[in-house]
């Protein structure tokens, strides 16, 4: 019979709040560390245990535009992989200030997770969200602190399709419920139209959704590699 894997705690106050912070070198290859969030100790688990069970989540976020120096986020989402609850917000109102708030909302959250799941988020998502949140002087997930897994680059390399966005790969795998925005919800949304920007919210909800469902079906056929967000 397989010994259970005893929970990780603190070695210092026995605490088991803790959170990432980056990685030692071992014999086996990296080793996640933690930081007790209680006594601030860091540390990381025996070397003779199972590597703990990383929390997923997949993000995906919604702006105006593709370049951050000037292009406000409008809303983001998390679902936590296997959990219905959606962690999301949305713009409150349109100003710079509320912007902020919304991208501070947005770092808090991430730091609930061990590894985020993009599409497409390695060459936007991420980089759109680090910029916003450097741009309000806000404190990012530093290198190695949290995972990132980009199913863009598993789609590209394992399936072939006569494009490799999020809709037509769900399509390829019978994976329903990816929707459309109307272009004209952009154009109300660029002047604070509150109901556009609901509908954004709930076409960002949904890709969060798919991008589960997406996951779940080309999972066998890779092997995932962890890299820093």
């Amino acid at each position: 019979m397989t010994k259970p894997t005893p929970p990780l705690v603190c070695p210092r106050c026995s605490s088991a709040d803790y959170r990432r912070k980056g990685s030692i070198l071992s014999p086996r290859g990296r080793v996640q560390r933690y930081e007790c969030r209680v006594c601030e100790k860091k540390f990381h688990p025996s070397l003779k245990t199972q590597p703990l069970k990383l929390r997923e989540g997949y993000l995906d976020i919604e702006a105006l535009g593709l370049k951050a120096n000037f292009d406000p986020m409008l809303c983001w989402s998390i679902k936590p992989r296997g959990d219905d609850k959606i962690v999301h917000a949305l713009i409150a109102e349109w100003s710079l200030a509320s912007e902020r708030v919304l991208v501070k909302k947005l770092c808090k959250a991430l730091t609930q997770f061990d590894r985020i799941i993009t599409y497409n988020g390695t060459m936007y998502d991420i980089p759109f969200m680090r910029t916003r949140a450097l741009r309000h002087g806000l404190v990012f997930p530093e290198y190695m602190t949290l995972y990132h897994h980009d199913l863009y680059f598993v789609a590209r390399g394992r399936l072939s399709a006569h494009r490799k966005n999020l809709g037509t790969i769900a399509q390829v795998l019978n994976v329903q419920g990816k929707v459309d925005l109307d272009p004209r919800d952009w154009e109300a949304a660029n002047f604070g139209d509150r109901a556009a920007l609901k509908r954004i919210l709930d076409h960002n909800l949904q890709d969060v959704r798919v991008l589960e469902d997406v996951h779940e079906v080309m999972e066998p056929y890779y092997f995932g590699v962890n890299k820093s967000i």
